[in-house]
């Protein structure tokens, strides 16, 4: 695409030279028709010279002509070119958002695992041993089932034990920091691809969004969040 863009851009910049050297021709032309005509006019010999003039300035008209249709023509040729110019910019502009967005996804994935993992291990360390049911669930695929059990905790209560067990126990600590931050990555990846911030949003009102705010306001700190 953007062998393409500079092709169109080099095709105009020729065109305009070229035009340009044919106005300046054209020009010079004239020039000499004009003095030619000024020259039989003020001759002793003029009316000899009557059908020499006649002929000159149907010449000259018709170098006119042409000079008007070159110039409809050239001005037609760069509007073509700005247009396809304008088209492959706007194509590689879609191609190079399209790539971001679709490798944005696929990391995207993969972060969504990882805070499902340390959702689990959050959990875990709440409740020192997880439930048979909540093991049975994970190990058939249910990966946001501990994110879920996390968020029936948030209440104020729930959340004054968090910061305890935060301020007091280092491996609940490391595993906390750890969903905060790759939370933080996804949001901040998102809104490089996505502006409108509508990923940001989504991130934010899903289940593992929503258990950001909780573990972030239990411990004292909102970042992206907010």
């Amino acid at each position: 695409a953007g062998s393409a863009f500079e092709d169109t851009t080099k095709q105009a910049t020729d065109s305009a030279h070229a035009a340009s050297g044919r106005l300046t021709d054209t020009t010079r032309l004239v020039a000499d028709q004009v003095k030619s005509l000024r020259e039989f006019t003020t001759s002793p010999d003029s009316a000899n010279n009557l059908r020499r003039v006649t002929d000159q300035a149907e010449e000259l008209r018709q170098i006119l002509d042409q000079v008007g249709v070159a110039a409809e023509n050239h001005q037609l040729t760069l509007v073509r070119v700005t247009e396809e110019a304008r088209s492959q910019s706007e194509k590689l502009l879609d191609t190079v958002k399209h790539s971001e967005r679709d490798a944005f996804l696929n990391a995207a994935s993969s972060m969504v695992d990882a805070l499902h993992q340390a959702a689990i291990d959050v959990d875990t360390i709440l409740d020192g041993n997880l439930p048979a049911d909540v093991i049975m669930a994970i190990d058939a695929g249910d990966r946001g089932v501990s994110v879920r059990r996390l968020l029936s905790r948030y209440t104020p209560a729930g959340a004054a034990a968090m910061a305890d067990l935060y301020a007091r126990d280092r491996a609940f600590t490391q595993r906390v920091d750890r969903y905060l931050e790759t939370f933080d990555s996804l949001l901040a990846q998102a809104n490089r691809v996505d502006r409108s911030k509508l990923l940001h949003t989504t991130f934010l009102t899903a289940d593992i969004g929503k258990l950001y705010v909780f573990l972030a306001r239990s411990i004292g700190v909102m970042q992206a969040a907010e």
